[in-house]
């Protein structure tokens, strides 16, 4: 081989190894200075890389106090709280009578709730027919971070009014105070069990009335223990 072509040749070399060398350098400066789809160290959830940068995926990012998950802003979890606190429920049960003026019931009631306070209506069956709403307040308690489980207890006011099916059977109209302790389970992100193990109502005023329509107020004040289990889907 001639000297020229020798030259040439160990010049074509050089040229190549240079050109390896620095695909090899660009790419590892890439990986530290980040470049499009590629993030060191990758990307934490609720983050995309672009531009080698990692991205909220909520677009505009969420205001303080929240945080992006699967693209959507949500409150920041607190200790003791659900992130959601808005749902609506289905629940079925029955209401123990305690003492003589109290009816059992088999019961089925909706129930639409936020942080603070619930709404209930529903019906009762059984020794006798009721029909009842009632306002509750409630708070939440987690004793645990690991598990999605919450306590809450429950103080409200409600009204019902109960019939029995037979002939000349009074009709009464109670208002009551009710008390427990509710047990809720976030099986899905939008979807909860409900368990009242601890319901305990007591009526403070009964009227009776008859088939004249005539009004009397019972100074008899029932007594009853609710056990409830039901599904609340969470918004």
């Amino acid at each position: 081989m001639n000297p020229a072509m020798s030259s040439w040749f160990r010049s074509i070399l050089v040229g190549l190894a240079l050109s390896t060398l620095s695909a090899h350098a660009h790419a590892e400066l890439a990986i530290v200075q980040g470049e499009p789809g590629s993030c060191a160290p990758p990307c934490r959830s609720g983050y995309i890389c672009q531009g080698g940068k990692c991205v909220s995926l909520c677009n505009p990012p969420c205001p303080s106090g929240q945080r992006c998950v699967k693209g959507e802003c949500e409150l920041m979890p607190r200790a003791g709280e659900p992130t959601r606190s808005r749902y609506f429920a289905l629940l079925g049960g029955t209401r123990i009578g305690l003492n003589d003026p109290a009816l059992t019931f088999g019961e089925l009631r909706g129930e639409v709730g936020s942080r603070w306070v619930a709404f209930q209506l529903g019906g009762g069956f059984g020794d006798a027919t009721s029909l009842r709403g009632a306002v509750i307040g409630h708070i939440s308690y987690q004793p645990s971070q690991k598990l999605p489980l919450f306590i809450q207890p429950r103080l409200g006011l409600g009204y019902a009014f109960s019939w029995v099916d037979a002939p000349g059977a009074p009709r009464q109209q109670d208002v009551f105070v009710t008390t427990g302790v509710r047990l809720r389970w976030d099986i899905l992100r939008k979807m909860a069990i409900l368990f009242d193990p601890v319901q305990l109502e007591v009526t403070y005023l009964r009227l009776e009335s008859d088939e004249t329509n005539d009004l009397r107020r019972i100074s008899a004040a029932p007594v009853h223990w609710g056990i409830h289990l039901g599904i609340a889907f969470i918004y």
